[in-house]
């Protein structure tokens, strides 16, 4: 039961927050391409103290408000100057302005930063892919002249033995030539005493 109405509560305030949210007045920066979305929050019924006090890292980069008008003077060049002021609302949506300015800078400088090591890298991997080409290139050739030593060997070897059969054919052929010419003389030997 306890744990139900923990849960009903939960969802009360998250719908709550966002009731809550939805009535706060946006701001919107555009800038080139990017624009920016502020959420300032309903300050219609409040008045900033003179001695406003900021806590917030981010507000206390923004410019100090300027001096409280002395209450003692009355003078209408003071009133004009304080009404050509703007006013703190003003000077907050300033500062989250420049701030965003400064975030957009650094977030350019860091994409050339990550554009430059991406080229730098891709020339690191083209040097690495024409290194592995050229090697398995290199590998290639000297397979290529291996293979050719072998078969010039083997060639000169088919060479050598077509060479021998020829001069052993040719031994044969002068013996069996020597052989028949003394056989023809033989036999004329032969004829001529019958």
């Amino acid at each position: 039961m306890g744990r139900l109405l923990a849960l009903a509560l939960a969802y009360l305030v998250y719908l709550s927050t966002a009731v809550i949210g939805s009535e706060k007045k946006q701001h919107r920066v555009q800038n080139g391409p990017c624009s920016y979305t502020f959420i300032l929050p309903e300050v219609e019924h409040c008045q900033p103290l003179k001695d406003f006090q900021v806590t917030n890292s981010l507000q206390r980069d923004s410019p100090p408000p300027p001096p409280a008008p002395d209450p003692g003077s009355s003078h209408p060049e003071q009133a004009k100057a304080q009404s050509a002021r703007p006013s703190w609302q003003e000077r907050k949506l300033e500062s989250l302005e420049s701030t965003t300015e400064k975030n957009r800078q650094w977030l350019q400088k860091l994409e050339r930063y990550i554009q430059e090591n991406l080229r730098s890298g891709m020339e690191e991997m083209k040097r690495n892919a024409v290194h592995t080409q050229t090697v398995a290139m290199l590998e290639i050739v000297t397979n290529l002249f291996s293979q050719s030593a072998e078969l010039t060997r083997k060639l000169t070897d088919v060479k050598t033995q077509v060479l021998n059969q020829t001069s052993r054919m040719e031994i044969q052929l002068l013996e069996y030539s020597l052989f028949t010419n003394r056989l023809e003389k033989h036999i004329l030997q032969q004829n001529q005493e019958i």
